[in-house]
């Protein structure tokens, strides 16, 4: 098999050496300095088990022609990983994630159908020094990978005949996701508690109580794995406790490194999904709710959040106050959190810089590019806490760069706009209250909904009382979603999608009597972009770019 990694840091620049040195066909794609390294030095490896300096195949461009696809980046890069990688997916392409924990699996079956995506894990002490070099810190290194759907079974098989050859005897599981679960229950423990208390395993059980929280913490993260149907086994609890109690231990988990270093963590990807899998397994969480919200605090401070009760109230609808406008009269500076999706970024901003132009008026425009992926993980979970701390985040960035509203371009994502209001350090524009707006003046009694399926199913989150929302019967409302998702994450709309908007928006007037169709996703700009839908409508977008206008115009 030709194998692509992506990457050729700690996990992939170790496991593909190992891979490299026996001979297996692998091609490590990587930004071009590291290219440049790889090229000139070699892949160079130091481990306790033999040392490696060789050449090996790199790119930094994407292409077909690969069996399998193995993904080694961080969580919080998902998102880029997966339009890096996109060109090389081509039907009978497998990935293999390595990623901590399980949001990506969503996040991947979304993009690239779940019949292409493994399950996978990895234990491996390892880091990438400065000057490139690949440093493996013990002897150990283990990887498990299995097949989550039947069709999966063969393509698992060779893939794992493959990995074998590289020596780290590779495990292929009958049942992958219990394996997975297991060390989500292990990383959300350990790191959740030596995060939270800022220490080593042996630091934490030198206290009092320290041992019996750690055991308190392990508990109350199989018990989210139980209630979601993947209990631990009696012997994986009983030596992931001992490791997490053991006198002395001088272990701390990689996430707390990279905190101690001022990085960037996976918090919202392992204790967040696991605080979401608690709330709707409705399992008690105490520690980690103490836990994640210990980092989330920590990463709002870092971005120069106002002290607890000193945030900004929600925008009451009103235009700022002298003292917020702009420098040049009757211009607001507005904040975008793009990015969700890019399609939907640029017609907004093509869309501000005519209205602009047409009032004569001087654009202040800045952007904060989100994630969209993780924007829509959080969506399918009802993850609305999560997201709004991360839109939080994002308004603090455009706060600092000079902007005085906050603009969320995308329907989907108002479904946490109540939670983010009270966290934002600046007044949104509400695309929700716009469209609400304009429809309460039309006399509408009857409309229809396309966009995601958080969007159809609440009705635009029951923010038109007065009017009866009609969503696509049946089938047809995931067939709308999946196609909705496919445009908001690749920014691309293609005739097939096309055809379903107009069949779809064309029957809800024809056989359910509505009057109009709202258009309910903001990417929906990129399937009308070149002509109108073929049916009355409401566009949600063009509304609120309007509103964005008579608002900071």
């Amino acid at each position: 098999m030709r194998l692509l990694i992506l990457g050729a840091g700690a996990i992939g620049g170790s496991f593909g050496a190992w891979l490299a040195e026996a001979g297996v066909d692998v091609t490590f794609l990587v930004r071009p300095a590291r290219a440049a390294t790889l090229a000139r030095d070699g892949l160079v490896l130091r481990s306790p088990l033999g040392n490696l300096i060789r050449k090996v195949a790199v790119t930094f461009e994407a292409r077909p022609g690969f069996d399998a696809v193995m993904l080694t980046c961080k969580a919080y890069d998902l998102s880029s990983a997966i339009e890096t990688i996109n060109p090389a997916i081509r039907p009978g392409t497998v990935l293999l994630p390595l990623l901590n924990g399980l949001r990506h699996l969503d996040v991947l079956d979304m993009r690239f159908g779940r019949d292409a995506v493994l399950g996978g894990l990895c234990h491996i002490g390892a880091t990438l020094t400065p000057d490139g070099t690949v440093l493996h810190l013990n002897r150990l290194r283990h990887l498990a990978l299995g097949a989550r759907t039947s069709a999966q079974l063969p393509t698992a098989r060779a893939l794992h005949e493959t990995l074998a050859r590289g020596g780290f005897a590779p495990v292929l599981q009958d049942d992958i996701l219990q394996a997975m679960w297991d060390k989500f229950v292990l990383l959300a423990a350990y790191a959740g508690m030596t995060c939270l208390m800022r220490a080593s395993v042996g630091a934490i059980v030198a206290t009092p109580e320290g041992a019996a929280l750690m055991r308190e913490a392990l508990a109350e993260c199989a018990g989210v794995a139980g209630a979601a149907g993947h209990p631990p086994a009696a012997a994986f609890l009983a030596e992931t406790e001992a490791m997490l109690t053991e006198p002395g231990s001088p272990g701390t988990a990689s996430m707390l490194r990279d905190l101690h270093a001022g990085a960037r963590t996976e918090h919202e990807h392992i204790l967040g999904d696991m605080l979401a899998r608690e709330n709707a397994a409705g399992v008690p969480t105490p520690l980690l709710r103490v836990a994640l919200a210990h980092l989330q605090a920590n990463e709002l401070d870092r971005w120069g959040a106002a002290p607890p009760g000193q945030l900004r109230p929600p925008h009451s609808g009103a235009l700022p106050s002298a003292a917020h406008q702009s420098m040049e009269i009757g211009s607001v500076h507005i904040g975008l959190i793009g990015g969700i999706g890019l399609g939907a970024t640029q017609f907004y901003h093509r869309r501000l810089v005519a209205g602009f132009a047409a009032r004569h008026t001087p654009l202040h425009l800045t952007i904060a590019h989100a994630d969209v992926g993780q924007e829509t993980a959080n969506l399918l979970r009802d993850d609305r806490a999560a997201q709004a701390a991360i839109f939080a985040g994002h308004a603090r960035q455009l706060a600092g760069a000079g902007a005085e509203c906050v603009v969320i371009p995308s329907v989907a994502g108002h479904f946490c706009i109540k939670e983010f209001e009270p966290l934002s350090p600046l007044p949104p524009v509400n695309l929700l209250d716009a469209v609400a707006a304009r429809v309460a003046t039309q006399g509408y009694r009857r409309i229809g909904v396309i966009g995601t399926r958080t969007v159809m199913a609440s009705r635009f989150y029951g923010r038109l009382p007065a009017v009866e929302i009609v969503p696509p019967p049946g089938a047809g409302l995931d067939l709308v979603h999946d196609a909705y998702i496919d445009i908001a994450l690749t920014g691309e709309a293609g005739p097939e999608q096309r055809a379903l908007f107009d069949e779809v928006g064309q029957r809800l007037v024809a056989d359910h009597g509505c009057e109009a169709v709202m258009l309910g996703g903001t990417d929906l700009s990129l399937v009308y972009r070149s002509r109108p839908p073929p049916f009355p409508y409401i566009h949600c977008a063009e509304i609120h770019v309007e509103a964005i206008v008579q608002y900071a115009a």
